[in-house]
């Protein structure tokens, strides 16, 4: 360890030990070294703060963070590993898909002249449209005891690719057991969602989309009714 900044360290190693006394081990002498300043403040050059991106396809603007040392100059001989995170989570309070969000792509990125450039960074679960006040997405950038955030930015649904019933108590709409000839007594609710299970848009769906339902399979009684089925 080097406690000071500076140019033109060198280290030179010798042996002590045990061997004998006519043995003579020339010592050896390292090329000089550049010890730099340490790294104390990040700040953020690039950023997808205001933006909104589709759910799954990498930021529109991917994060620069720029590494400085305490005298706020760019620590520029650093290569310092810098860890991308979501701060503010919106989706993991969407009730049909709950669940902490996960941040896609190479979150840990190694710093070239001063600078960590991320360039893939996703996220799956969309934050516009899916009955949470809380809608946008922050994302934090750490490295030792430094860091810096982001704004806020959103993510919109992808295209319309599936349905879903939601399951996850106490907001599941799955049908109960029931009483032949009477309405379920919890009656299913079908959402159209993308291929993450976001909630699209009535904007995203064809006019005139209609959902038809059929029993798809069931165990019948003697009489014909149906003890067990599910919709389709």
């Amino acid at each position: 360890l080097i406690s000071r900044p500076g140019s033109g360290y060198t280290l030179k190693f010798t042996y002590r030990g045990s061997a004998p006394e006519s043995m003579s081990v020339t010592p050896v002498i390292t090329g000089g070294i550049l010890i730099s300043k340490a790294v104390t403040e990040l700040f953020l050059s690039k950023s997808p703060e205001g933006l909104e991106t589709e759910a799954g396809r990498p930021f529109t603007i991917q994060p620069h963070v720029l590494l400085r040392d305490a005298d706020a100059a760019l620590a520029t001989n650093s290569y310092a590993l810098v860890t991308a995170s979501i701060s503010n989570d919106p989706g993991k309070s969407i009730f049909h898909n709950p669940g902490t969000t996960l941040l896609q792509g190479t979150k840990v990125v190694r710093s070239q002249q001063g600078t960590a450039r991320f360039t893939d960074l996703s996220i799956n679960k969309a934050s516009i449209g899916q009955g949470t006040t809380n809608s946008g997405y922050t994302l934090i950038f750490s490295y030792l005891a430094a860091s810096t955030s982001t704004g806020k930015f959103n993510i919109r649904p992808a295209s319309w690719t599936d349905l879903l019933i939601p399951s996850f108590d106490p907001y599941s709409f799955q049908p109960l057991t029931s009483i032949a000839g009477r309405p379920l007594a919890r009656q299913p609710v079908v959402y159209l969602v993308d291929a993450f299970k976001n909630l699209v848009q009535p904007s995203q769906v064809p006019t005139g989309t209609v959902l038809r339902v059929s029993i798809s399979s069931g165990v019948l009684l003697a009489d014909g009714c149906s003890m067990v089925c599910t919709g389709a």
